[in-house]
């Protein structure tokens, strides 16, 4: 059944959702969790994060009211300490036994997707709002497909055409297996429409590494005097791929930005319930662009504010059209999920949406 062709209610609503929180607020908050993570060797920053996603989800708003995240310290930092021994595991093989670093891989990717859905789970389980939780029902086949098979073509070559359909693919999987109050999520993103979002961007980054290129022509000399220490080789590599890379990192915010428009605007949730997204993608590429040069220039002190900024910006652009009393969905039992998952998985910085 197609959600998006059920009749609203009469009492429907346009809710937008709205960020609160300040940056000065948030970084009383960063500067200590930073502080106690660094005395404590670490430790600490299980309860950092917990206090940090705390504070985000208490101040994003919808219908005048915050998130939860109800996830238990302890079990972070077990799910922690888990994914340190694995790296520290790999490091000594690839040291001691460098002929079982292939088998060592070969377990990682089986373990890769199993890692990927139990940390969306995690996440969502303990995410609530009103006191009703969502939920993630994604299974290890499709963490496989969308997150290993086609990021695996792409690898050997014969899949860098159909990447676009490997993004499709990774956000029906997080957008189709998401529960709320026990009511599904339903998306049915266009592959073609897909395809014409990265054909769309080929021009612009081409114009974009053009322009780079040029204005490394001209600064060329004064770079090659302040690199002349390096091998000629590796300043015409720098050189070369510098433009291209400067280019990737501005316009995939973009491409990014418009899939997930298109992905949220034909979501609905069972209910009654629409999304859409209104985000602006070159305000999305200026906004980050802005916070990492803030960042930088501070050396890392405004982080906080690069934060608060990104969320209230997103913020505005989300809006959920549907019953305003969310009371009547129906809660389903909810457990808390698998720590080494959840950590893991944003190891690997897989995140839904933003």
């Amino acid at each position: 059944m197609d959600m998006r062709q059920d009749a609203m209610p009469s009492a429907a609503a346009r809710m937008g959702l709205r960020f609160e929180g300040r940056g000065g607020e948030y970084f009383n908050i960063w500067i200590l969790n930073l502080a106690l993570s660094v005395i404590t060797l670490g430790i600490f920053s299980a309860w950092a994060k917990v206090r940090s996603r705390r504070y985000f989800y208490g101040n994003m708003l919808l219908n005048g009211h915050g998130f939860d995240y109800h996830a238990s310290p302890p079990r972070i930092l077990i799910g922690r300490a888990i994914v340190l021994a694995v790296l520290l595991g790999y490091g000594a093989m690839t040291e001691f036994l460098p002929d079982a670093t292939l088998l060592w891989l070969a377990g990682g990717a089986i373990l890769l997707p199993w890692m990927i859905a139990s940390g969306l789970r995690f996440t969502a389980r303990n995410t609530s709002h009103r006191n009703l939780r969502f939920d993630f029902t994604g299974r290890y086949g499709g963490a496989l497909w969308a997150f290993l098979f086609w990021p695996f073509l792409a690898a050997i070559g014969i899949g860098v055409p159909l990447y676009p359909l490997g993004h499709r693919a990774r956000l029906e999987y997080q957008i189709n297996n998401l529960r709320f109050g026990g009511r599904a999520f339903l998306t049915d993103i266009s592959a073609g429409r897909m395809f014409t979002i990265y054909l769309a961007a080929i021009p612009e980054y081409l114009m974009l590494a053009f322009l780079f290129n040029a204005g490394i022509s001209v600064a060329a000399p004064h770079l090659r005097t302040a690199l002349n220490l390096l091998p000629d080789l590796v300043i015409y590599y720098i050189l070369f791929s510098l433009p291209f890379v400067a280019a990737l990192v501005l316009v995939y915010p973009v491409v990014k930005t418009v899939a997930f428009n298109m992905a949220i605007n034909e979501t609905s949730m069972e209910g009654g319930y629409r999304f859409d997204s209104t985000l602006t993608p070159w305000c999305i590429a200026w906004v980050a662009a802005g916070n990492l040069a803030l960042t930088l220039a501070t050396l890392g002190l405004f982080y906080p504010w690069a934060k608060v900024r990104m969320a209230r910006y997103v913020a505005g652009g989300l809006t959920v059209t549907g019953p305003a009393d969310l009371s009547e969905a129906l809660a389903l039992p909810h457990a808390p999920g698998g720590a080494f998952g959840e950590e893991a998985a944003g190891f690997l910085d897989v995140d839904i949406g933003f």
